[in-house]
């Protein structure tokens, strides 16, 4: 894999390899119990983790809901020293009110990263750039029909000429190796609670996956020393379905498996492409508190990133 001439251009990123990076939207911010709003707001910052904020726009909309650009000014006019960067409020599939929002925004001196969103051009593309050093790429996953296509995301990387770029919720690893965008973000690393099914990074970017209705099929050992590596602990629960999804309050095996293994993968991506993977978090649920767990865990293993 390349690795990518672009890590540690972007102004605002701290370049410690240590720092965690996770993305929170503001849809979910609003939603927030009182601790978990007065950690991210707080201490968050202090405790490593780099926070990125997206508006929300997209939750929102998957949702039936739109976020009010005064109420997401003023949260920003509050706590924007909380986060290291904030992504503009754009309009789904909309370049001119887009547009708007992002001028009215300026002119409330705030300085989102921009969003080239579906049906932007070149021409905007350049336009953005001129006015920040980092742009979010929109449109690649749309609302009800999940990801855009592969030429579709070529295209705005053709316009992009090699300056910085954030895919919003778009990891695929074949398309970051060849691509090598400046730094990315996903759910995936909640989907085994969501769907059921374990995760395993094996590593150099390979997977192991299983279902929990297949949960008692011998594991393969290279699979099972991958768990004792990641440090999972007691790995007889996974004969145990209770154990294959999240109840309230009580983290699973599954989840440890599945938190760790995405850390990992973090630092592997970041070593070796030099693009940054934010998982995103509704900092609601319970993968949270395992996350959180699992940082720590990987920093006192002694791993580094080399810049």
């Amino acid at each position: 894999m390349k690795r990518s001439k672009y890590a540690g251009d972007v102004q605002g990123i701290d370049k410690r390899p240590e720092r965690f990076p996770l993305l929170v939207s503001y849809a979910y911010v609003r939603t927030m119990d009182v601790e978990m709003r007065d950690w991210l707001l707080f201490r968050a910052k202090g405790e490593g983790y780099d926070v990125l904020l997206d508006s929300g726009a997209f939750s929102a909309a998957n949702a039936g809901h739109i976020i009010p650009l005064d109420e997401y000014m003023d949260f920003l006019h509050e706590h924007r020293s909380s986060f290291f960067r904030y992504l503009l409020l754009d309009v789904l599939g909309d370049p001119i009110a887009t547009k708007k929002n992002h001028q009215v925004m300026i002119q409330n001196d705030l300085q989102p990263i921009p969003v080239h969103v579906l049906g932007d051009d070149q021409k905007r593309m350049d336009e953005l750039f001129d006015l920040s050093d980092l742009v979010a790429l929109g449109g690649i996953r749309r609302p009800g029909r999940g990801p855009g296509s592969k030429n579709y995301i070529r295209k705005k990387m053709e316009w992009a000429k090699g300056r910085p770029v954030h895919w919003l919720g778009y990891t695929n690893i074949d398309m970051v190796s060849a691509l090598t965008p400046f730094s990315c973000d996903c759910s995936s690393w909640t989907y085994g609670d969501q769907y059921g099914w374990l995760q395993v990074y094996m590593g150099q970017g390979k997977w192991w996956r299983r279902l929990r209705k297949d949960r008692k099929k011998p594991f393969p050992i290279s699979v099972m020393a991958r768990l004792q590596e990641l440090g999972v602990q007691n790995l007889y629960r996974l004969n145990d379905e209770t154990q294959w999804r999240n109840i309230k309050g009580r983290g699973s095996i599954q989840m440890q498996c599945n938190v760790r293994s995405w850390v990992e993968y973090i630092g592997d991506l970041r070593q070796e492409l030099g693009t940054r993977l934010f998982l995103a978090s509704t900092l609601i649920d319970g993968p949270t508190v395992e996350l959180k767990s699992a940082w720590s865990n990987y920093k006192e293993a002694s791993h580094v990133i080399n810049d």
